[in-house]
């Protein structure tokens, strides 16, 4: 099952699927072709042996009819041994049903799992390795203007989900939906608070190690050491809401 976070990622590549080229060409540099239609297609694939797959989107570029190009945006939070036979399933099916060249983007929110799905994937197929292009919090710039995250609010979500711990990345991004046509700001509003909760949670974990010296770590049975870290958590997570909170009503009251 999806996760919370799983589909407002998605979110960027479904509202604008141009978000993907540009990801591919300018953070990636992979050559695509340029000024050809962009367009969503059906995410439901068959792979023959009457096996559907469904991958999270799909991309084609050129015309609709005879594309010129495929990707394949999958969300990956974590390490997962199933979707090492998933993903070249799905790069092949697409190459069938299209028959032309498929390149599976791959995007995580650690750099952990970033560094993991950069890797080969060896097949039982001769000759057929995948290796996917993948963007991980290293490859997503920190977006703290409010005009850069209005100009491309798809990257600036995505800086929300990779540096969401810094309040200015939370407020520039707030801050654009105001400037955003009304028809598609809403629709990010969730998206903020989705990403904001689980980049505190990730802040959390990373810096839960104190200062040498000014801390001592209560005993492993004690209920100091149960309870601490989860409720630092939920106060991480309720002060990344409130920044979103605090920012969409400047937003609403016309101050930014």
């Amino acid at each position: 099952m999806p996760s919370p976070l799983h589909d407002p990622l998605n979110v960027p590549f479904r509202h604008r699927p141009q978000f993907a080229v540009e990801i591919l060409r300018d953070r990636l540099g992979l050559g695509l072709p340029d000024g050809l239609p962009v367009q969503l297609v059906g995410n439901e694939l068959n792979d023959r042996p009457s096996i559907d797959l469904y991958p999270d989107t799909v991309i084609t570029v050129g015309p609709q009819h005879a594309p010129l190009h495929a990707i394949i945006v999958e969300i990956q939070q974590r390490e997962e041994s199933s979707k090492q036979q998933a993903l070249p399933r799905y790069a092949a099916a697409l190459w069938l049903q299209l028959a032309c060249p498929v390149t599976v983007l791959v995007i995580c929110p650690t750099a952990r799992t970033a560094i993991w799905a950069a890797k080969p994937i060896d097949t039982s197929l001769s000759g057929y390795t995948l290796t996917c292009q993948v963007i991980g919090p290293d490859h997503i710039p920190i977006v703290t203007d409010p005009a850069e995250a209005a100009a491309c609010p798809e990257l600036a979500a995505m800086s929300v989900m990779a540096h969401g711990e810094h309040a200015p990345v939370l407020e520039a991004f707030v801050a654009a939906l105001g400037r955003l046509p009304g028809e598609h700001a809403p629709q990010y509003y969730e998206y903020a608070y989705r990403l904001a909760s689980q980049a505190s949670d990730t802040f959390w974990r990373r810096s839960w190690s104190p200062p040498p010296g000014r801390y001592t770590a209560p005993s492993l049975g004690s209920t100091t050491a149960r309870a601490s870290k989860p409720v630092a958590r939920q106060v991480a997570k309720r002060g990344a809401r409130k920044v979103v909170e605090r920012a969409v009503r400047r937003v609403r009251h016309g101050r930014c």
